[in-house]
C-alpha cells in the first residue's frame, strides 16, 4: 500500500503541502475490523488538505498463497451458499477528494482510517446472476471465480465500486478500529472520485 497526502487546488487548501508516502507490505482484513498493529506511523504535515490518494498494490509473493499477487481479494458465499472468490491483480490508484470541496484540517497526531464499502463491492459482482450446474451448486461446490482472465466485466464493476466507495475518516479514539460513531453520516473527510 502506498499513501499520499497533499494539498491540491480547492478553496482554502494548502497547495504547498509536501506529499507524504508510506510504501510497505500491509495486508489487512477489512471485514474483521482488525487493526494492523505493526504498521508504521505515517507523518502528514499539519495543514489543510483537499486531496488524498491511496495505492493498492498486488501482495508480494511471500504473502499467503491465496492473496499473493492480488491487490484486492474477496472470498465469501452468495445468497444460495455457493462460495466465490474475486480478485484484482493490478495496482489501483484511488483518489479521494475533500467532501463538499472544502479542505479538511489535519493537526499533529491525527489517526486516520481508509474505509471501503464491502457490501457495495460484493453487490457490484452480481454473483446471483452467475449460472452454476445444479449438480455441483451449493456450499460444498466449486467456487465462482471472478478475476481478469475469467470475468473481466465483473472485475471492472468491482474496481468501479472500490474507487467510488473509498473514504477517509478520523479514527477519533486512535484505537485502530473503525467504530460506528466514527463512520456516522457526514463524518468522512474525503470521498472516492472515479
Amino acid at each position: 500500500m502506498r499513501f499520499h497526502g497533499g494539498g491540491r487546488a480547492c478553496a482554502g487548501g494548502n497547495a504547498d503541502a509536501d506529499p507524504s508516502s508510506f510504501a510497505g507490505g500491509l495486508v489487512g482484513d477489512i471485514v474483521a475490523n482488525d487493526p494492523i498493529r505493526e504498521a508504521p506511523a505515517l507523518e502528514l504535515s499539519p495543514g489543510s488538505y483537499c486531496h488524498m490518494s491511496v495505492d493498492l498494490e498486488p501482495a508480494a509473493s511471500d504473502a499467503p498463497p491465496e492473496i499473493a499477487g492480488a491487490s484486492v481479494f474477496i472470498e465469501g458465499s452468495r445468497s444460495d451458499g455457493n462460495p466465490f472468490v474475486a480478485t484484482l491483480d493490478k495496482k489501483l490508484k484511488l483518489h479521494l477528494d475533500a467532501r463538499g470541496g472544502s479542505p479538511f484540517v489535519l493537526d499533529d497526531g491525527n489517526a486516520l482510517v481508509v474505509a471501503f464499502d464491502v457490501d457495495d463491492a460484493v453487490a457490484s459482482l452480481a454473483l446471483d446472476d452467475v449460472e452454476i450446474d445444479p449438480a455441483v451448486a451449493g456450499p460444498d461446490g466449486p467456487p465462482i471465480v471472478v478475476d481478469a482472465s475469467k470475468d473481466p466485466s465483473r472485475v471492472a464493476q468491482l474496481e468501479k465500486s472500490i474507487r467510488k466507495t473509498v473514504s477517509l475518516y478520523r479514527d477519533e479514539d486512535a484505537d485502530g478500529l473503525f467504530d460506528d460513531a466514527e463512520s456516522a453520516e457526514g463524518k468522512a473527510l474525503a470521498i472516492g472520485s472515479p
